[in-house]
């Protein structure tokens, strides 16, 4: 998107640099919203509302899906050098499983997290990077969230990650704890899933141990899954840091 709007020429890598937040700066003093240098809701809200892009709110479900469309999108292009390339680059991100549509009697992502009560350090991190309102605005996502017992276990002192980190550094941290889409636990559990792609652009190894237990990189997930109008909640009830 910064790209196509011009106010990014740097690298597509999926690595979030300097070069980038100053961009997303430059977007946000030009839009007239505070220049914090991430994609948070008042820069979200002033992109649809100045037609920035398309000019139709529509743009907030198809947004997201660029980052995972780019194979779909590049494959005609190399059909004329190496054709299968394309197709076998990205048989790994799995496209999500077609759902229903989302019940809008269900809560939001950042409503059931906040209804549950086990995870009030894994939402301060999320507000602290600008990630909640975005996570209501914009496409399914399936969260892998560390509940406080967890992040307790693993040393993980919150307040002292916030006052260390930028905003952009805990972005990028949480976008190994979201996937594009809806997966269930048995799509998790789907070995045609694993490994599975995050925001961030890492590949996890999704394993069931012998006793049934489902980690993701190492980390356990408890079941059941929680279920959100736009997306689905795993709750991580033991870290692997290493």
């Amino acid at each position: 998107l910064m790209t196509d709007l011009g106010y990014y020429t740097g690298p597509i890598d999926g690595i979030w640099n300097q070069e980038l937040t100053d961009a997303i700066k430059a977007l946000q003093r030009d839009l007239g919203v505070p220049e914090t240098g991430v994609f948070d809701a008042a820069t979200l809200q002033a992109i649809y509302a100045q037609g920035v892009t398309s000019g139709s709110a529509t743009t907030t479900t198809v947004a997201p899906a660029t980052t995972v469309a780019p194979a779909t999108t590049v494959a005609p292009a190399p059909e004329t050098t190496a054709p299968p390339a394309p197709e076998t680059t990205a048989a790994p991100t799995t496209p999500p499983p077609t759902v229903p549509e989302p019940d809008p009697t269900q809560p939001s992502l950042q409503e059931a997290l906040v209804a549950d009560g086990r995870f009030t350090g894994y939402l301060r991190l999320l507000q602290a990077a600008g990630y909640p309102d975005d996570f209501d605005r914009l496409a399914a996502y399936t969260l892998f969230a560390p509940t406080d017992e967890a992040l307790v276990a693993a040393g993980v002192d919150v307040e002292a990650l916030i006052a260390a980190d930028t905003p952009e550094e805990l972005f990028a941290l949480l976008a190994g704890t979201a996937s594009e889409g809806r997966f269930t636990d048995a799509d998790l559990r789907n070995p045609a899933n694993s490994p599975l792609e995050m925001v961030g652009g890492e590949f996890f190894d999704l394993v069931i141990d012998d006793d049934g237990r489902l980690t993701i990189d190492g980390s356990t997930i408890e079941s059941p899954e929680i279920v959100a109008k736009n997306g689905i909640i795993h709750a991580i009830s033991s870290l692997d840091l290493s």
